[in-house]
């Protein structure tokens, strides 16, 4: 289970990241809302793409480490509770883009 959740919130990062891109440099017909990936942006799109996936991969590793710890028992369910709490906001951040993507492409 925490393999899955992990990976799963990965790729949905990867997707966002991904996605972000499109919707701004290449589509142009959004913006980013993140002040701090605003700067990242201005400053060059390998940079968003390294802070984006950097900083996921860091979260992703320390959920897979303390997900099934025995000495976490009441930590293991806060961890996976935000875990699946993350899943559910990427995924529902990935119908944004999924819809943004298709209004776009209709609207164009």
């Amino acid at each position: 289970m925490r393999k899955t959740s992990v990976l799963l919130l990965w790729a949905l990062n990867l997707f966002d990241a991904l996605m972000t891109w499109f919707a701004v440099a290449v589509g142009q017909y959004a913006s980013e809302a993140n002040p701090p990936m605003i700067w990242a942006i201005g400053k060059g799109w390998a940079l968003f793409f390294i802070i984006k996936i950097g900083i996921m991969t860091v979260m992703s590793w320390v959920i897979y480490l303390l997900y099934d710890k025995p000495e976490y028992n009441s930590g293991r369910v806060t961890v996976g509770v935000m875990t699946w709490i993350l899943v559910t906001l990427y995924s529902l951040l990935a119908c944004w883009h999924v819809f943004g993507f298709v209004a776009w492409h209709v609207l164009k």
